[in-house]
């Protein structure tokens, strides 16, 4: 199917509930990078609390519609793409959560890769764009090479504390048998742990072991101290099996991740998305059946069966606080994770999987409780709960709601 792709302007799609500063930072970051970039850009955020003062924080976007009651994530994101079709000409549209921020040269990058393509005559793209999410704290990497002299291989460090995380050359976390004693390899990359406070002068205990000489052994971290760094988020960007779907690249540096380049993955994360508007037009718009989470994986599938392909692009950065709102309610996204995870494998695989999941589920947690694995209180109280809202979520998948109801593209 070949469509012409406008390459000059994109509108941005945020969908809101209780963000407040979080939203005024995500649209600050949309009109900070706009300044650098010539692509026309309109921000719309859909805010699905019928009560929120967000309107106050999205003084600076472009359209701000808040809904009477709150339809789910994806119903919010099928009236902002319609709304942003009818408000502007374009063909791309980019979803952006309120608790995310993108990169300062994130449209400079767009616009580069859209220009490239026209060059290419690849302006007919229906291949969704998937930047590199990111957590949103910075991390401090050490450069490691300040310890090793000619010929060294590596070095130990001491560790009781964990003040370190070791990542490989693969960009991949060591782990060790003993924690307190890490091996490094001159290839690795050490990185100072977020989580934990770090004096400004540290002493490493660095022990020689297969090292053709003496590191030092005494150091000031602000002498040793590498460049910025993050950590790979990219929520939902990965399907594991018929019953599941994660994160791609959890916890890598993004270094790492940059370095592969642009690849193409099996699915996308809507936290931060860029859609050709030619894609939503194949696949239909979001399932409304799914309320928060696995609806864009699902999307991701219908795209796949119609033989498109996202691409990675770590050049486009996303800094992603990461449940910022339903961090606050454990139950609650918990209880949605397990009815959405039924109905994206009802609507992606068929009944015959969604029945034999429900059923393994029940199986395993009944065993453990009569093997004595666990205990009745924590049945009753953490892994019952499970087995009901997955059973709601097999019976909810039987109301088939429009996979696009919101959505007018045709």
């Amino acid at each position: 199917m070949i469509l012409t792709v406008r390459n000059d302007r994109i509108a941005v799609i945020i969908p809101t509930y209780l963000a407040h500063e979080s939203l005024s930072d995500a649209i600050s970051s949309v009109k900070k990078a706009q300044e650098l970039s010539k692509l026309e850009v309109r921000i719309i955020v859909v805010d699905n609390h019928p009560q929120s003062e967000d309107r106050v924080y999205a003084s600076d976007a472009d359209v701000y519609m808040q809904l009477p009651t709150n339809p789910g994530f994806g119903a919010a994101c099928n009236l902002g793409i319609s709304k942003a079709l009818t408000y502007m000409d374009t063909d791309w549209v980019m979803l952006l959560n309120p608790d995310a921020q993108i990169s300062s040269t994130f449209l400079l990058e767009l616009e580069s890769i859209f220009l490239q393509a026209t060059k290419d005559g690849a302006e007919d793209t229906l291949t969704p764009i998937m930047p590199l999410i990111c957590f949103n704290q910075k991390i401090q990497t050490i450069d490691i090479a300040k310890f090793f002299g000619v010929g060294v291989i590596g070095i130990s460090l001491f560790d009781p504390d964990e003040n370190f995380i070791v990542y490989s050359n693969e960009g991949q976390v060591r782990n060790y048998g003993k924690p307190w004693k890490k091996l490094i390899l001159s290839t690795d990359t050490v990185v100072i742990n977020p989580e934990n406070a770090t004096p400004l002068e540290i002493v490493f205990h660095l022990i020689e072991e297969n090292c053709g000489s003496t590191p030092n052994v005494i150091a000031r971290i602000d002498d040793l101290l590498g460049p910025i760094d993050y950590l790979v988020q990219n929520a939902g960007s990965e399907i594991y099996s018929p019953f599941s779907a994660g994160d791609l690249n959890w916890n890598y540096l993004a270094s790492f991740v940059e370095k592969q380049g642009c690849v193409p993955r099996r699915a996308w994360c809507g936290a931060g998305v860029i859609l050709p508007t030619g894609y939503l037009k194949i696949t239909g718009g979001f399932d409304e059946s799914f309320f928060l989470y696995y609806e864009d994986t699902e999307l991701s599938i219908r795209g796949l069966r119609n033989g498109i392909l996202p691409v990675l692009n770590p050049a486009l950065r996303v800094y992603h606080q990461h449940s910022m709102i339903t961090g606050r309610m454990p139950e609650m996204r918990a209880e949605t994770i397990w009815r959405s995870r039924q109905i994206f494998v009802t609507r992606s695989f068929g009944w015959h999987f969604s029945l034999f999941y429900c059923l393994g589920i029940m199986l395993k947690y009944v065993l453990m409780l009569v093997s004595r694995r666990t205990t009745f209180r924590h049945f009753i109280r953490n892994l019952l709960p499970e087995i009901y809202f997955s059973v709601l979520g097999s019976f909810q998948s039987l109301i088939r709601r429009p996979t696009s109801r919101n959505l007018k593209l045709l």
